[in-house]
């Protein structure tokens, strides 16, 4: 027996639910690039399952340029593509006076340029953004969490009292964002749907 009455059911396959609002299939949702700065043109469109979902397009962010070496992409704080490459010139400028070196972060013994992205292992669930202010520490000036999209990508898991599980790594350590979820029923059965 489900928990879900009628009522529920006819919301939970014909509307979507993010951000306290209620979206309708084919609704534009352009508050998702507030939680993910790479979904962006989502609207609210039906899952294989006949549930609504969000789908968003897809993001092609420009490559680092071909003709320099060893480019680190560059990122503004909350964006989904670089928005320039720092490429290591020294091999064609060795002499160049008027070169200037590129601000250098440090965490655990590793160097990061300005606007380098630093994914820390010790804190898995935080991005950080080499800045000026970065000062070694997991702090929000920098730093923010990871967000997986869980409202935006599993609303139909969530729905059915879905538990998320955790890449864990040989190391022993357990990734941020679930790999999938397990769910402890169905929100619906095959002969209960109402579309």
């Amino acid at each position: 027996m489900t928990w879900f009455t009628p009522y529920i059911y006819k919301i939970l396959f014909t509307k979507y639910w993010y951000k306290d609002l209620l979206y309708s299939l084919g609704d534009k949702i352009e508050a998702t690039i507030q939680d993910n700065a790479c979904s962006i043109g989502s609207l609210c469109s039906r899952s294989g399952n006949g549930a609504p979902k969000i789908s968003c397009a897809a993001v092609d962010c420009p490559p680092a340029p071909n003709e320099k070496k060893n480019c680190v992409p560059i990122y503004k704080q909350n964006s989904c593509c670089p928005t320039t490459y720092s490429c290591d010139d020294s091999a064609t400028k060795p002499n160049d006076v008027n070169a200037t070196s590129p601000f250098k972060c440090k965490y655990l013994s590793i160097e990061y340029v300005e606007g380098e992205s630093i994914y820390p292992d010790d804190y898995p669930c935080y991005s950080c953004t080499c800045s000026r202010n970065f000062t070694g520490e997991i702090n929000t000036d920098v730093c923010q969490e990871v967000n997986c999209g869980i409202a935006i990508h599993y609303q139909f898991e969530l729905a059915n009292q879905g538990e998320p599980v955790y890449y864990q790594t040989s190391d022993g350590r357990t990734l941020c964002c679930p790999t999938h979820f397990n769910c402890k029923q169905q929100a619906y059965d095959d002969d209960k749907r109402l579309f």
